[in-house]
This record gives C-alpha cells, structure tokens and sequence, in this order.
C-alpha cells in the first residue's frame, strides 16, 4: 500500500503532495476515532513515507 501512494505521488506537485498528507491524516485520524486501528496504522506508514520521501 505505502509503494501505491508513493507512486501516485511520482506524478503530483510538492503542494499537491502537502494536501495528500493533510487529506491522509484527516483519513488516520477518523479511521482511530472509529476503532479501526490497522487502517489508522496503515495511513501513518503512508504518510511517514511520503514525509520522508518529499522531505516534508
């Protein structure tokens, strides 16, 4: 999954990639709200690495 988003990103711009995360964590965030703790997991891997990746 973190390879799928990584790849979506390849083709975005640097603001574009800022909204993905910011969209990320509003997802993580709701996803641990509603109990569902290995999406919420999942979503945090994504956005470390898009972090990481883009130096954000």
């Amino acid at each position: 999954v973190v390879s799928e988003v990584l790849e979506v990103a390849e083709d975005l711009s640097d603001i574009e990639i800022a909204d993905m995360v910011i969209e990320l964590e509003a997802e993580m965030h709701l996803a641990a709200k509603n109990l569902e703790f290995e999406r919420a997991a999942a979503l945090r891997d994504n956005i470390k690495e898009l972090r990481s990746t883009y130096s954000l």
